[in-house]
């Protein structure tokens, strides 16, 4: 059955990167016989447009700023009623109903972030091994600086984490309505944050630094801004190793935008070399980000792979081809217990799902940048043995609530069931987080 399983992965997956290819192709300079493959820009083209001024940015960052407010009173909330909840009633050698509150957003992942934050990667060993090297530096550093204000590290992790969900928030409605209008922009941003899992966005984990510079990134690449865009694509690749990923659509867009294929295709050689040196260049500034990541790996065992390891013997996830780890995912409905089936496998399925059914309508209707960027991503979290995190990590793959808001703006009633079924599924989600369910 996962043999199976991974050949109709794999297909779905090289179809899918197939017709991105071609539709990459035509828009920069090929032209195809097929209708289909040419239509595409000419329907983004009459799409709804606008631009948004700074008192909507920040009214947006405001709104964003103020969910997660009302997210973390709920949190107290249920908190309050079920304190006599075993699992929480193990917080007690926690003094004060505050440090119970902060210890559950620090839970799982966050516990990590939070020693690194306040003590660095040496501040945890494992037989003498700095383990915590598997975590990305960004959150840790950021909230290190706001440490200067705040003075004391969990709630300088919470304040990152808020900060960068509310401007990921800011940047993803101006990103979106450039090219599909203000109810589309807005319904994107409600989806990423009402989206089952994203109370995530709350915790003291990476989630929100991914998301702002994922998003910042993308609107420079949208915008053709490449020096920007390589800066902002550094910082994504300190944030998580998915962060990289940024550089599949800047080269996407970088390649249609200047119609480089038309070029070679034309002979035309000095101007190909002249795009590529004096702009695509400054795309590669994104990996400096992974660079300094590797840095740190260097300096602290001296092998810049270090994590690779730490991540197989400690963390027991290694890396394997795609199509397996989503039939490891399917093949867990059969075999994971009630809670473990309920909390991580079945939700996952079930995205990957939508994401199969998803990708397919996104290709033809949007931005060839965003459905390559989507396929990567969700390709890449796929791509271990074990995926305990895929639903959190799905919170990230900023595209496809992009792709989700473009099919309900054109189906009735979809924008209905979409926001009722997500708000309800990150209510559950969320109380069973906080009893300290199985969900990290």
């Amino acid at each position: 059955m996962k043999v199976f399983i991974s050949i109709i992965a794999s297909i779905v997956v090289y179809g899918c990167a197939a017709l991105i290819f071609l539709r990459m192709l035509s828009k920069s300079g090929i032209r195809f016989k097929n209708k289909q493959l040419t239509a595409a820009a000419s329907d983004l083209a009459l799409r709804e447009k606008a631009s948004v001024g700074p008192k909507e940015v920040v009214t947006v960052f405001a709104a964003a700023f103020a969910f997660r407010i009302f997210m973390h009173l709920l949190h107290l909330m249920v908190l309050y009623w079920f304190m006599n909840f075993p699992d929480i009633a193990q917080l007690a050698e926690f003094d004060g109903f505050w440090a119970k509150f902060l210890r559950q957003l620090e839970m799982w992942d966050g516990t990590n972030y939070f020693r690194i934050a306040d003590g660095g990667y040496g501040s945890l060993l494992i037989g003498g091994e700095p383990t915590m090297l598997v975590f990305f530096p960004l959150q840790a550093w950021v909230a290190r600086a706001l440490n200067i204000i705040f003075h004391n590290t969990r709630v300088s992790l919470l304040m990152t984490s808020a900060l960068a969900y509310s401007g990921g928030c800011a940047m993803l409605y101006t990103l979106v309505a450039k090219d599909y209008g203000k109810w589309t922009a807005g319904r994107a941003a409600a989806y990423i944050s009402l989206f089952p899992f994203s109370f995530f966005f709350g915790s003291m984990m990476a989630e929100g630094i991914l998301f702002f510079t994922m998003t910042l990134t993308l609107y420079f690449i949208r915008e053709h801004k490449w020096i920007a865009a390589g800066i902002a694509g550094a910082f994504a690749a300190m944030s998580r190793i998915v962060g990289i990923l940024m550089i599949v659509p800047a080269a996407v867009e970088f390649i249609e935008h200047y119609n480089l294929f038309g070029l070679l295709k034309r002979k035309k050689f000095k101007a190909f070399m002249a795009l590529v040196l004096k702009r695509g260049m400054w795309l590669l500034v994104m990996f400096a980000g992974i660079g300094v990541y590797l840095l740190l790996n260097y300096h602290y065992t001296g092998n810049p792979f270090k994590f690779l390891e730490y991540q197989k013997t400690i963390w027991t996830h290694e890396s394997c081809y795609f199509g397996t780890g989503i039939a490891n995912v399917f093949g867990g409905l059969r075999g994971s217990d009630m809670t473990r089936l309920i909390s991580i496998v079945l939700p996952f399925a079930v995205i990957l799902l939508g994401t199969a059914v998803l990708l397919p309508y996104g290709i033809r209707r949007n931005r060839t940048m965003y459905t390559a960027l989507a396929l990567v991503y969700m390709a890449v979290i796929c791509s271990v043995t074990w995926v305990p995190s895929g639903p959190r990590y799905t919170t990230c793959a900023v595209p496809l609530f992009i792709l989700l808001a473009d099919f309900a703006k054109r189906h009735k009633n979809a924008d209905t069931i979409i926001i009722a079924t997500f708000s309800l599924l990150q209510g559950m989600y969320f109380i069973a987080y906080i009893c300290s369910m199985q969900i990290f």
